[in-house]
């Protein structure tokens, strides 16, 4: 039985038997599983140094972000497909991923399919907000969204309002300098609150006080509205000579400057490495499967194993203390050691394949742990480099 669930001698399972043991799971049994298990994982085993960090600080920091995904072509579902002119690869198939990430644990709190064709950004943030709502809202902690370029919204802000929760979100330079003129070409923080109205009326066009929105918009933030109150704080702060990166937010504190908004908004980097680890370290990039619904099982099991391999390395960091330094002075000269995550997820694998039988090798619990804390990595604080962009490929399965 062991050799036939690991695939190996005669008793190896055949294509066709796979095929129909995943005709028989649905994805949304997967989704399930993910907000149950991780519900666990973020309020209990990644614990009780997250919710003390929430209580004083009383804000969660989540940013959401977006990714495609390469997936086999499938042409009874054409959604998924993208034809391409003067390209390499005209025919290309994906599918968009939207993810949510806590900053704090590096824990994925949710995940939004979209077909290649039809995804949307915005609509994918308010449901991530709605289940944020409905899995993970705390007493005391207040959630803030940070987001890149193309989720703002006028709708997205007020739905992100409505929960009580802020946003950080950034604008396209252009966009920004039309509602904000006074903070074009400089560094600054301005208090905005205009007037949103469906009209486009001379005067309306002429008062600088008010922004003209669609009708659709509109119905979205007041049903049946015409006009509706909008207030904004706009945070502009210079990142090279000439060149100004642009928020907006409702996220308003005391005494905050431009530099303390620089670091809230830069922190959503997390999601670009936590993205690539669950790609090429969970092998998110192997699929085994053409149909987008068994494509989903995949997807959602890598998201599961990613969180709990992160829970894993967040109760092994304490046991990274090495010698303390003797002065200051050495304590800045020694360097600083994290969890190599793609280590965990390896060991993790191996341990939970012994625990369930699937593997003649059983490691136990302070071996996994020892394990764990001897591979590790540098951290490498203030380093920048030119990204090298080169687009991923799908690995494809072969034994179809």
């Amino acid at each position: 039985m062991a050799k036939a669930m690991m695939g190996l001698g005669s008793d190896r399972v055949s294509s066709s038997a796979i095929t129909q043991i995943k005709g028989k799971i649905k994805a949304e049994f997967f989704q399930y599983l993910f907000y149950q298990i991780n519900m666990m994982l973020v309020l209990c085993s990644a614990g009780p140094n997250r919710r003390q960090r929430c209580r004083e600080n009383r804000y969660q920091f989540i940013a959401i972000d977006g990714s495609n995904l390469p997936v086999p072509v499938n042409f009874d579902e054409p959604d998924y497909i993208v034809r391409r002119k003067d390209s390499n690869d005209p025919i290309h198939a994906g599918m968009h991923l939207n993810l949510a990430l806590d900053l704090a644990t590096g824990l994925f709190l949710d995940f939004v399919f979209q077909t290649q064709k039809g995804n949307d950004d915005r609509k994918a943030a308010k449901i991530i907000i709605e289940h944020y709502h409905w899995y993970y809202q705390q007493e005391g902690v207040t959630p803030v969204f940070i987001m890149d370029r193309g989720y703002f919204s006028f709708s997205l802000a007020e739905f992100c309002c409505k929960h009580g929760y802020q946003y950080i979100i950034r604008s396209k330079y252009r966009e920004f300098t039309s509602l904000f003129p006074e903070l074009k070409g400089k560094e600054g923080i301005s208090d905005v609150r205009k007037r949103l109205s469906i009209h486009q009326r001379a005067s309306d066009r002429n008062d600088p006080n008010r922004k003209y929105i669609s009708r659709k918009a509109m119905n979205e933030i007041c049903p049946g509205a015409e006009e509706a109150p909008f207030t904004v704080r706009s945070v502009s702060f210079e990142t090279e000579p000439g060149k100004y990166v642009c928020l907006l937010t409702s996220f308003i504190e005391q005494n905050m400057t431009p530099a303390d908004y620089s670091d809230g908004y830069h922190g959503r980097w997390g999601t670009e490495t936590k993205i690539g680890q669950l790609k090429y370290g969970e092998h998110v990039l192997h699929i085994h499967s053409k149909k987008a619904e068994w494509i989903k099982q995949e997807v959602w099991a890598g998201l599961l194993g990613m969180n709990i391999s992160t829970a894993v390395s967040l109760l092994c960091a304490p046991q990274l203390g090495g010698l303390e330094a003797a002065d200051e002075k050495e304590a800045q000269e020694k360097p600083k050691y994290q969890i190599n995550l793609t280590n965990v997820i390896r060991s993790v694998s191996v341990y939970l394949q012994g625990l369930w039988g699937r593997s003649t090798r059983s490691v136990s619990e302070k071996a996994l742990i020892e394990e764990i804390c001897r591979e590790k990595s540098c951290i490498r604080e203030n380093c920048s480099f030119i990204r090298k962009l080169h687009p991923k490929r799908l690995i494809w399965f072969t034994w179809r």
